[in-house]
This record gives structure tokens, C-alpha cells and sequence, in this order.
């Protein structure tokens, strides 16, 4: 296979994959919201009020040390359903971006896949809060507790405006 076939079905995997995902994360979270409301776990603000479990990872081991991975995900699993609830990727490099840089190919239009300056050892957090954010504006879902599965609490003030996250021991 050709590197120009190869790129053609990647391209068109990943339309595939993102549509897919996007499909099954729908479906997950509107089980959550059912089972929820089966419970009659609505707060009085109308939210839905999901027991969420939390974890991340780099593309690399640290081993205490070293905290310098180019790219990290996240996730919320729902724990009613065990279910993914939200997921995504940070970046801080980009293959392709890399490779004109470097002179290795000329330039070219592409889906650059970098989204991420800051450091690495705040990818997985961020991705948390703005995954908590997307579930409570977009789709009425108040996570209430959170694991600690990755070493943080999310908590929620009365009026449910802000995400507040402190560092357990």
C-alpha cells in the first residue's frame, strides 16, 4: 500500500472512528441521565446528578519524574453504566507541523492535531474540568462525586458555577 493510500484511509477511518465515538457517548450519557432519573437523582436546579469516575494517561511512563509527554488523554466514566461519558486528547506537537518545520516535507494543508501549550502535567486535569463543564452546560448533568482514581476531587458550589478541584493526599 502506498503512503497516499494509506493517508486516504486513515483519513477516512478517522471520520469513521469520531463519528462512532460520538454516537456511543451520546447513548451513554442519556443511559446516565435514565438511571438518574430513575433514581429520582435530580437536584432541584433540574440537573441530573451522575456518580462519575475520572483517569488519565500520557503517552509515556514518568516514574516519579521526567513529567514531559508530548500528548495525554482523559475520561469520565459514568458509574451507574460504566459507561465513557467524555473523552479527549492533548497534544503539544504535531507530526506533520514538525516535519515542515524541519524541512522534511514542504508545506502542505493538513488537520494539524496539536491543541496543547501548557504543561504536561496539566493535560488529564484539564481535560477533567472541561469535560465536567461540557456535561453540566450542554447536558444537564451534575457529576456529584467524583473517584479519586486520579489523585483529585471535583466539587460543586450550591448555585453549580464553578468546577473547584483541590488535590487529595
Amino acid at each position: 500500500m502506498s503512503k497516499y493510500v494509506f493517508a486516504s484511509c486513515e483519513k477516512t477511518t478517522e471520520k469513521v472512528l469520531d463519528s462512532t465515538i460520538e454516537t456511543n457517548l451520546v447513548k451513554s450519557i442519556q443511559e446516565e441521565k435514565k438511571l438518574a432519573d430513575e433514581r429520582n437523582d435530580i437536584d432541584k436546579d433540574g440537573f441530573f446528578c451522575v456518580t462519575a469516575v475520572v483517569d488519565g494517561g500520557w503517552c509515556k511512563r514518568s516514574y516519579g519524574h521526567g513529567y514531559n509527554a508530548s500528548s495525554g488523554v482523559a475520561f469520565i466514566i459514568g458509574l451507574a453504566t460504566q459507561k465513557i461519558i467524555f473523552i479527549d486528547i492533548r497534544n503539544k506537537v504535531c507530526l506533520t507541523c514538525h516535519a515542515i518545520e524541519t524541512g522534511r516535507i514542504s508545506s502542505k494543508t493538513h488537520v494539524c492535531h496539536k491543541n496543547w501549550d501548557a504543561s504536561s502535567t496539566s493535560m488529564e486535569s484539564n481535560i477533567i474540568v472541561e469535560g465536567m463543564k461540557y456535561l453540566e452546560s450542554i447536558l444537564t448533568i451534575f457529576a456529584a462525586h467524583a473517584s479519586l482514581a486520579m489523585g483529585i476531587r471535583i466539587l460543586s458550589n450550591e448555585l453549580k458555577t464553578k468546577l473547584a478541584m483541590v488535590t487529595v493526599s
